[in-house]
């Protein structure tokens, strides 16, 4: 009895050591995603995100992606999420892409669903078909990366507006500006965008008032080579531009006369090595051949205040030489339209983050209507008049061959290979090949990673858990008789 009960006791030991081999094991093994632009480099992989800052199966602690240290940030943009923790593994090489061959460019289509309280139209996303939704005829138009505001846990507040110049039969193309909370832009040389986040609508009026009465002027350099603002303007501020000359501030008036009666002005003076020039620069004012601007933006003549206190509406207060104008309610899609100038709500979200097309691999298609233009995004359905709108992108990734160069420390040059669409690469333990994903391009190559675990711990560790096994089954046989 008392040997029955020590062979089940070293069984249970052998099974601990087996399962510590299986996890030591399991701490080497890795999947993940590395992202590289054409001519860059990058040492970091990302695996799938977890809830957990712990990752439970393979006991690696996970990182949040804002903490992510990728050799190229720009190339998180649209894929990594600032706030989820991501398996992150830093390679014992570099990779950069030193060349890519095109052999086939991404194809996108996609099918139009149109679903009604009394039918469901399916129709192909092509440019230019006509098609009937809500009664209302529309042309579909191009299908186009999605860009626009996704829900981001403690960001600020943000509106996505797009700003077109000339009436609508002009057809010109708008800008888009992704404006955060209390943000000011000068979108063009006579008009300025602000948006502001409030509580309720009952707080709608003071924060117009407000933003009427609030100083946004700054001023700076302003050139080809260098862009430098200052919100100071106490006397003796000063920068300094990029061919060593210095500015200072003199003085500023608001109250200054100018051409067209008094103005908002500054007095700065520039100092180069042929001398002394000193100049007035009045709000908004561009003096060729002058690098300070000054910015005024409530001293344009058109300030657009956008308001919004719940997501997809906001009320946009326009303001004319400081004269209000009527206010406009608008919901999500919906566009204000003023004589030569219209600016059309795209989104407006209370906690969201922008997504520019460069870095988007969602899709979306343009209809265009009689007075209204409709984006639709796949997975996200709207709703024109009674019916419901849907968008299925069908998506033919690049095929591309990549020469890669590998880099490692120690090494002058590196091992350059060639990583067609189908092959893989086996380098110092780890597999690498392409993703067929929907951002690869001959700009940017998208590549999956493996590393198996060490296969002598492994193979340790499961010879160990079936010996226990065997030896707990012998012993309890041994004890039953």
């Amino acid at each position: 009895m008392i040997r029955s009960k020590l062979r089940i006791g070293f069984a249970a030991s052998l099974l601990v050591a087996g399962l510590l081999c299986v996890a030591y094991g399991r701490l080497f093994e890795f999947a993940g995603e590395i992202r590289i632009r054409t001519g860059s480099a990058e040492a970091i992989a990302v695996g799938p995100p977890s809830p957990f800052r712990m990752n439970r199966s393979s006991l690696r602690k996970y990182v949040p992606g804002r903490k992510i240290p990728f050799a190229n940030l720009d190339d998180a943009r649209g894929w990594i999420d600032a706030d989820r923790y991501y398996d992150v593994a830093s390679l014992p090489f570099a990779i950069a892409i030193a060349g890519a061959d095109l052999k086939a460019d991404r194809e996108v289509g996609g099918t139009l669903i149109v679903v009604s309280a009394e039918s469901e139209t399916r129709v192909s996303a092509e440019s230019g078909r006509n098609v009937s939704v809500g009664g209302n005829e529309f042309t579909i138009g191009t299908v186009r990366p999605w860009s626009g505001l996704v829900h981001a846990p403690g960001n600020p507040p943000m509106a996505e507006l797009t700003l077109f110049a000339g009436d609508e039969s002009a057809g010109a193309a708008g800008n888009t500006y992704f404006v955060p909370d209390g943000a000011w832009i000068r979108a063009n040389n006579e008009t300025a965008l602000h948006f502001r986040w409030v509580a309720s609508a009952n707080d709608r009026e003071q924060a117009m008032d407000e933003g009427q009465r609030r100083d946004v002027a700054r001023w700076g350099i302003v050139s080809e080579e260098q862009g430098e603002w200052l919100t100071s303007f106490q006397p003796g501020s000063g920068l300094v531009t990029a061919d060593g000359s210095s500015i200072v501030l003199l003085q500023r008036d608001d109250a200054h006369a100018g051409p067209g009666g008094a103005t908002s002005a500054i007095e700065v003076a520039l100092e180069t090595s042929e001398g002394v020039e000193r100049r007035w620069v009045q709000a908004n004012e561009t003096v060729p051949g002058f690098p300070v601007r000054y910015e005024n933006l409530l001293e344009m003549p058109r300030v657009l205040h956008v308001i919004a206190w719940e997501p997809e509406r906001a009320t946009v207060y326009p303001a004319m030489h400081g004269a209000r104008g009527e206010p406009a309610v608008l919901d999500r899609g919906e566009t204000w339209v003023d004589a030569g100038l219209r600016l059309r709500l795209d989104d407006v979200q209370p906690s969201a983050t922008a997504v520019n097309p460069d870095a988007s691999s969602q899709f979306e298609v343009v209809l265009d209507g009689r007075d209204r233009e409709f984006a639709v995004p796949e997975n996200s359905p709207v709703q024109i008049a009674s019916s419901h709108v849907a968008f299925e992108a069908r998506v033919q990734p690049a095929k591309v061959s990549y020469q890669v160069a590998i880099y490692r420390p120690g090494q002058e040059q590196p091992e350059v290979l060639d990583l067609g669409p189908a092959t893989a690469l086996n380098l110092d333990g780890w597999q690498v090949q392409q993703d067929a994903n929907r951002h690869t391009s001959a700009d940017l190559a998208v590549l999956r990673l493996r590393k198996r675990s060490p296969g002598l711990a492994t193979i340790a560790g499961i010879s160990l858990c079936i010996g226990a096994t065997l030896l707990f089954l012998t012993a309890r046989r041994a004890g039953a008789q």
